[in-house]
């Protein structure tokens, strides 16, 4: 399955091709010239962050919900563009998908999937095109993230040498991978102990071999991570961050608070604490940082660590 993943890829366009809309014009001509609408739709409590489906009428369609994060924007639509690549987006009649659809009549869709952090891995086919979306994000990572990140001076929690980079030298990018993996490994650990839906299996029979890469485990904790975060966001309290805010002095303010505003959420979590009246805003961008980010990530998941 990874050289099928690692052939789609390229067929796709990546490394070099990020944009979405461009994505989904590639994945027309992979289906034949058949065309794809890709839809961004707002960002809202309960609603899916990635929905694919195919009309009676044979229109293909993309909806992702709008999101502070680039390129988890990306692994959604990724998501959903390896259903239709793997070619089964089957459904049953009455199926719960179909409510919700933004101007669409229930009635004209045929086929459907969607990709919730609380129900992505429910299925044999669902784990297929979230390993897909992560293995297209290691492709990413590969290319990019690393090279860049060997070549600065090592960041603060991560160790691992600087210095230029040179093409092809993957044993340094793979060892930057592990640093910055273990480094982010306590605060995944507890973001995921009470979102445990969010994580995906590694001995399955398409992820097992995946696994063996540690730029792809980097990957799935990245992702992993945001799942939680759109899990716990219900539980984002503005009273802790004005608490922490109060606490001096404070090395990375932006960090520091968004740490205890997690941290917080992770404890109201296990406690069953009723909900904040007014929960902090999902989608800004001091609530969710760009965690493709490696430095915003290792700084948060460094300040989450000194909570602990």
């Amino acid at each position: 399955m990874q050289h099928d993943f690692a052939d789609l890829a390229v067929r796709l366009g990546l490394p070099a091709e990020k944009d979405v809309v461009q994505l989904s014009r590639n994945l027309s001509a992979l289906l034949g010239g058949q065309p794809v609408e890709l839809r961004r739709i707002p960002a809202a409590s309960g609603r899916p962050c990635g929905r694919s489906f195919v009309t009676w009428s044979g229109d293909r369609v993309i909806e992702y919900t709008a999101h502070i994060n680039e390129g988890y924007e990306r692994h959604n639509v990724l998501h959903e563009i390896g259903h239709f690549l793997i070619g089964d987006l089957d459904l049953a009649p009455g199926d719960a998908r179909l409510r919700g659809f933004s101007g669409l009549d229930p009635a004209a869709v045929a086929r459907v999937f969607q990709r919730a952090p609380s129900t992505v891995h429910t299925s044999g086919s669902e784990e297929v095109a979230e390993a897909f979306a992560s293995f297209a994000d290691a492709v990413y990572i590969k290319s990019e993230l690393l090279p860049d990140l060997v070549a600065a001076q090592p960041m603060a929690g991560v160790s691992g040498p600087g210095g230029a980079a040179h093409d092809g030298d993957e044993e340094r990018h793979t060892q930057r991978a592990l640093d910055i993996y273990e480094a982010i490994g306590p605060m995944w650990s507890r973001m995921t102990s009470v979102c445990p839906s969010v994580v995906l299996p590694s001995s399955g029979p398409t992820t097992a071999v995946l696994w063996s890469d540690p730029i792809f485990r980097l990957a799935r904790r990245v992702t992993e991570i945001l799942d939680s975060l759109d899990i716990l966001a219900r539980r984002f309290d503005p009273a802790v961050r004005d608490r922490a805010a109060r606490l001096a002095p404070l090395r990375d303010p932006s960090s520091a608070l968004y740490a205890a505003v997690i941290d917080d959420a992770i404890q109201a979590e296990i406690e069953g604490r009723p909900l904040p009246a007014a929960p902090m805003e999902r989608n800004e961008p001091q609530v969710d940082c760009c965690f493709h980010r490696f430095s915003t990530l290792l700084a948060v998941a460094s300040a989450f660590d000194r909570l602990q």
